[in-house]
């Protein structure tokens, strides 16, 4: 099923933008067994978008989110401990654990995590991502979920795209924004 995710906009009369960028993000979510798979596409004013370099062969990666960046986080329902993955276009990855809200934050080796292909074009970039969460969780066991993308700009602003927002910040690691059940 496709998911479109909202940006983040501040709610003071004052913006901290220095520029107006116009996009899309969704996010195609499939879940075959032990596979999760995650397509993002991101579509609109992609020449104003700072992407990231590929100037290594893809491995895991430390502060993706601080550039051109998807995400996802993963709990098992009435769990408070959760995964974050983080995709970046470059092919770079990295998964983190925490056992509760932003708390002992670990990097993780369950469930493993690969990007899969990205291209980026004109107006169109797709990034595909692949979870193998055989070691993780139970084939048959739900589980639920947040999507979230971090867009940084040439100018150098970050846009924070989510499911939904909760608070008066972007803020992808609040349970409550982990809401999308993956049967």
């Amino acid at each position: 099923m496709r998911y479109s995710l909202t940006r983040f906009m501040p709610t003071t009369v004052i913006s901290s933008l220095s520029c107006d960028v116009t996009c899309e993000v969704t996010c195609e979510v499939t879940r075959l067994a032990g596979q999760l798979n995650l397509h993002y596409v991101l579509t609109g004013d992609l020449a104003q978008i700072d992407w990231p370099t590929d100037d290594a062969t893809p491995a895991r990666r430390m502060q993706l989110w601080e550039h051109t960046c998807f995400e996802a986080f993963l709990r098992q329902p009435d769990e408070h401990a959760y995964i974050e993955t983080n995709a970046s276009p470059s092919g770079h990855w990295q998964c983190f654990s925490f056992s509760n809200y932003r708390t002992d934050m670990l990097v993780a080796t369950t469930p493993t995590l690969q990007v899969l292909d990205s291209a980026v074009s004109q107006s169109r970039a797709e990034i595909r991502v692949g979870l193998n969460l055989t070691d993780w969780v139970a084939p048959t066991e739900a589980l639920l979920m947040g999507l979230a993308a971090v867009i940084q700009t040439k100018a150098g602003d970050r846009l924070y795209y989510a499911l939904q927002h909760i608070d008066d910040k972007p803020d992808f690691h609040h349970r409550d924004s982990h809401t999308l059940l993956i049967p």
